[in-house]
Parts: structure tokens; C-alpha cells; sequence
């Protein structure tokens, strides 16, 4: 059931960069294609499937008699990031695992579920660059907000050499770089919710 649920996602990821590129000009130049996935997404897909089970999420054992056991309280995350078919596939396998999932494009955007949601998220895992409004600067707008906000617990990732330098800018613990695998990811989100660490000079 497990293997399925990767490859149906898989294949309808990849049926919708095959639509995408046939109606837009060739990628631009750095951005390494594989099987008409990007490459980073490819590999993630593939260390999705090479996961084991019991090693995934929070390092418990969230499986009994064959079927994933349910969490008494469900973690609320929201992602942020550009790359529309990652956070599909990473918000799919998380909301399988019981959490409650959130996505936004931007920062702009991001800062906008963060404000009409009723409840906030518990963590935010958040790229650095995006277009209209990047990750530290909605960090920063979320520390300057002051309702709440700026207690959320954020984990950085990004491909850039930098990434550690401005995860320490930001003050978060938290950071990981891309391309990374699902239970490297997994189990930095899982720190994250459980120390909830919040940012300290975003």
C-alpha cells in the first residue's frame, strides 16, 4: 500500500511536468532534468521510496498490525516553498502520517494562511528564496507581528552554501539542506515540534 501510494504520486507528478514542459520553453540553464522530473524532485521521490517505515517521522513505532497507528493529538505544519510538485508530494506523505498540513507558495502568501487560519501551526518549514517575499523576510514580518507568531518553531531548508550562516541570522536551530532525504527531513521536523525552538532574531 505504502509503495503504491508513492508511485500513484509519482506518476501523476511526472504526467503534470510532461504537460507543463510541452507548453512552455525548454528549462532554463542549471536546472538538470531527469525522466521529466528536476532532478532534486527525483531523488526525493526516490528516497521516499527507499524509507523505511519505522525510521521515518519521529523515530517511533507508528505502525501496528500492518496500518499506521493514529497520533493522539495531530501536529499542525505549513509549508512554504516555490516548488509547487516537492510540496505536494511532502504534504501528501505528511497528512498520511496523521499531520495536519498547510502549503503557500510564497512568503507573501504564506503570511497570509498564517493570518486567516484559526489556529497556527505548530511548525513551519520554510524555503529561502521565493519570489514576492523570501523566507527570512516573512520570518522577520512574523517576529515584528507579535500575536503568536513569532513563537512557531521554523525549520530553513534550501540547496544554498549559505543556508547554515542564515539560519543562524534568523535564530532558528533548525535548518536542512536540499536535496534531502524524506527521514532526514522527517526527523528534523519531528525535533522541531518537540523542542519547539522559536527563531530569535529573524
Amino acid at each position: 500500500m505504502f509503495r503504491n501510494f508513492i508511485a500513484i504520486n509519482r506518476q501523476a507528478t511526472l504526467a503534470r511536468a510532461k504537460a507543463r514542459d510541452a507548453s512552455r520553453s525548454p528549462p532554463l540553464s542549471g536546472r538538470a532534468e531527469s525522466h521529466g522530473l528536476p532532478v532534486f524532485l527525483d531523488q526525493f521521490c526516490a528516497s521516499i521510496s527507499r524509507a523505511r517505515l519505522h525510521e521515518v517521522v519521529d523515530h517511533q513505532d507508528i505502525w501496528q498490525h500492518g496500518e499506521p497507528r493514529r497520533r493522539s493529538m495531530t501536529s499542525r505544519l505549513l509549508i512554504v516553498d516555490d516548488d509547487f510538485d516537492l510540496v505536494e508530494i511532502l504534504s501528501n506523505m505528511l497528512r498520511a502520517r496523521g499531520y495536519f498540513v498547510q502549503t503557500a507558495r510564497t512568503g507573501e502568501e504564506g503570511l497570509k494562511v498564517l493570518r486567516s487560519s484559526q489556529q497556527l501551526p505548530d511548525a513551519l518549514l520554510l524555503d529561502v528564496d521565493m519570489p514576492v517575499l523570501g523566507g527570512p523576510a516573512m520570518a522577520h514580518k512574523m517576529m515584528l507581528h507579535d500575536v503568536g507568531e513569532e513563537r512557531i518553531p521554523i525549520v530553513l531548508w534550501s540547496g544554498r552554501s549559505d543556508l547554515a550562516l542564515l539560519a543562524a541570522k534568523m535564530g532558528t536551530p533548525y535548518a536542512i539542506a536540499k536535496p534531502v532525504a524524506l527521514d532526514n527531513l522527517l526527523a528534523v521536523l519531528a525535533l522541531a515540534l518537540r523542542e519547539r525552538i522559536a527563531p530569535k532574531s529573524a
